[in-house]
């Protein structure tokens, strides 16, 4: 993938001053709570504009990564993500942090798994990457869709993209990769699935044209189609969504 490295030394104060600030934030909050000091209201004020400014800082340092490509046009899919650890407010399962970015047009879901290669980085924030290996989503394929996966470094561990791709897309879709949420025209909606709802049998889906898949490190992108040299078919790992929290997989 093509990665254009994060600044991580500026990153890692970034992150620790957003977690002061908001820890200051929760402080204040609750001596006004109680009362106790009404003359703590510019020094919150103070604290929430500092606290915007080291969002749209975290958010001007996240690098663009070419994730994916579509089958249909060849319109390669080019986002923002948080590729230094899972401790970024990127990852955030309720209320991420993340930019603006334009879809491609027949860009229907982008979701994803992750293998962790190590213990979790820490965060007080709940993450929910996928599970540990790549999956199929059958209703968005049997609906006309065609797959496309791929994977990309996260940190010291191995992150999995299963992007979506039709021309016309009227049923739900699937939520944003480790989100709650996705896009909709003017707004966002979701939805919940849980194990139930993936597949992880990819090589029917190959077989039959569904699924096609891009080299891991291929920054051209190339889609292949072939199954025999595929390699993400039968991966060992957990095959349910994990949850992470407090540097815990649970």
């Amino acid at each position: 993938m093509d990665a254009n490295a994060p600044d991580l030394a500026r990153r890692t104060a970034v992150l620790a001053e957003l977690t002061s600030t908001a820890a200051s934030l929760h402080d204040i909050d609750q001596r006004l709570i109680d009362g106790a000091a009404t003359d703590l209201i510019e020094d919150e004020r103070a604290l929430f504009r500092r606290s915007g400014e080291l969002a749209r800082e975290y958010l001007a340092l996240l690098p663009r990564i070419a994730l994916s490509r579509c089958p249909l046009t060849q319109a390669a899919v080019v986002a923002p993500v948080d590729t230094a650890g899972l401790d970024g407010p990127w990852w955030r399962y309720d209320a991420p942090l993340r930019p603006p970015w334009e879809r491609p047009s027949t860009l229907v879901a982008l979701t994803g798994a992750l293998a962790l290669g190590g213990a979790p980085e820490h965060t007080d924030d709940l993450v929910r990457p996928g599970p540990a290996v790549p999956y199929v989503i059958p209703r968005l394929v049997d609906d006309g869709c065609v797959a496309v996966l791929s994977s990309l470094p996260i940190g010291a561990h191995t992150g999995y993209v299963i992007a979506y791709f039709a021309e016309r897309f009227d049923a739900p879709r699937a939520n944003d990769w480790g989100a709650n949420q996705y896009p909709v025209d003017g707004g966002w909606d979701e939805v919940i699935e849980d194990a139930s709802a993936f597949d992880f049998d990819l090589r029917p889906y190959v077989e039959r044209g569904q699924l096609r898949w891009i080299a891991p490190g291929d920054q051209d992108l190339a889609l292949h189609d072939d199954v025999e040299g595929c390699p993400y078919v039968d991966l060992p790992g957990l095959r349910a969504p994990q949850r992470i929290e407090g540097g815990q997989l649970w």
